[in-house]
């Protein structure tokens, strides 16, 4: 009932001038295929009109782009009508600064780079100085792509511009990633302390944490790891390192769940569970300690092989039961050991005894041969 009142609004009442993509996307919801082609049709009838307002223009291509866009499968149906809409609006505004930005947002790579230099260099003509609010976009952009392609230098560059542009704007960690990666950490650090009471997403601040974490700053990472928490829209949290920063803040009781968490996962790699096996060793006590090493080792005998952690248990908690398996992996770790003391020999043994035959075979085809002759043959020196 709700969404046939929506349509029946929508179709009496089209506005004079198509509403944003994010207002159609977010009506697509409800109902895809019935209103799409309506959609589509009040941006063409506008722009039959008003063929000159590139705006509309460009949300239009944004609705093709991703009304039937699948996420999970990153595919489009409309991909081609998409490419054909942004052919379209590039050729009619080659020179248009938002259309250039948009379409370097469609880009990768080499093609990506060419659009945005195309259109920073428009930007500092005289004639677009009114386009200046665009420029920090652009700057940004480029410096975001220069990162994907580890251009520090560039980066550093292009950031610190995009961020005297405007001063609201917020890309200190891409910043301080490329001092950290030009081997300047204290300007690393220097930047994402001017930025480090700044708002964000869990995603954006959680990134910052682990910079700092990174330049051995835990205080700071933990403080900002603790902020991002607060955004409960965002889950995907590495919990391993919040919980390496309660360590390093001499907070370990906090670290095991954070630690148990990733290791008892549906999708919990092995390096989760080392990872709390190690804390375990150096923290835990003797029961968790015998119970992240079971878990370790559950699914695979090889991920302890030669019983190197077991060893290690063993000098912390000497009263732990060793079960079969335990055995077995210190087992082979010892035959191992004994075979690499038995290479010498067994590489050494074979040439001493073919020189010994060489020699006797001599002794025998020669009987001429003295005992003297036999000595300076080095038969008897071979055999000391």
């Amino acid at each position: 009932m709700l969404v046939c009142s929506a349509l029946t609004a929508f179709s009496q009442r089209i506005p004079e001038k198509p509403a944003s993509a994010e207002y159609y996307l977010k009506l697509l919801e409800s109902s895809k295929d019935s209103i799409y082609q309506q959609i589509l049709g009040t941006f063409d009838a506008y722009l039959a009109k008003s063929p000159d307002d590139f705006d509309v223009m460009i949300n239009r291509c944004e609705v093709i782009n991703k009304a039937f866009y699948d996420s999970y499968e990153e595919y489009n149906p409309n991909y081609e009508q998409f490419e054909g809409c942004l052919a379209e609006l590039s050729e009619k505004f080659p020179f248009q600064l938002e259309v250039l930005l948009y379409k370097a947002n469609q880009e990768w790579g080499e093609s990506k780079l060419k659009t945005l230099d195309e259109a920073i260099d428009l930007a500092k003509v005289d004639g677009l100085r009114y386009k200046e609010d665009l420029r920090w976009k652009l700057y940004r952009e480029r410096s975001l792509h220069y990162s994907y392609e580890d251009m520090y230098s560039r980066v550093i560059t292009d950031a610190r511009e995009a961020m005297s542009l405007n001063d609201t704007l917020d890309i200190s960690k891409v910043l301080a990633d490329a001092y950290a990666n030009r081997g300047m950490p204290e300007k690393a650090l220097e930047v994402l302390l001017e930025f480090k009471d700044r708002e964000g997403t869990g995603w954006e601040l959680s990134q910052k944490g682990d910079l700092f974490l990174k330049l051995n700053e835990p205080t700071h990472a933990l403080d900002i790891y603790l902020r991002a928490q607060q955004d409960t829209s965002y889950t995907w949290f590495d919990k391993s390192s919040i919980a390496k920063a309660f360590v390093e803040n001499g907070r370990a009781e906090e670290a095991r769940p954070l630690y148990k968490t990733e290791a008892e996962g549906e999708y919990a790699s092995l390096g989760a569970k080392i990872d709390l096996f190690m804390f375990d060793l150096k923290y835990g006590r003797a029961d968790s300690l015998k119970a992240s090493y079971d878990q370790m080792v559950a699914e695979d005998f090889w991920h302890d092989p030669l019983g190197k952690y077991r060893l290690q248990m063993f000098l912390k908690a000497p009263g732990l039961a060793w079960s079969f398996d335990d055995l077995l992996r210190v087992l082979l770790l010892w035959i191992i050991l004994a075979l690499c003391m038995l290479i010498p020999y067994v590489w050494v043994l074979p040439v001493f005894s073919l020189g010994v035959l060489l020699s006797l075979r001599d002794v025998y085809t020669n009987p001429a041969m003295s005992d003297g002759d036999l000595s300076s043959s080095g038969f008897f020196q071979a055999s000391y």
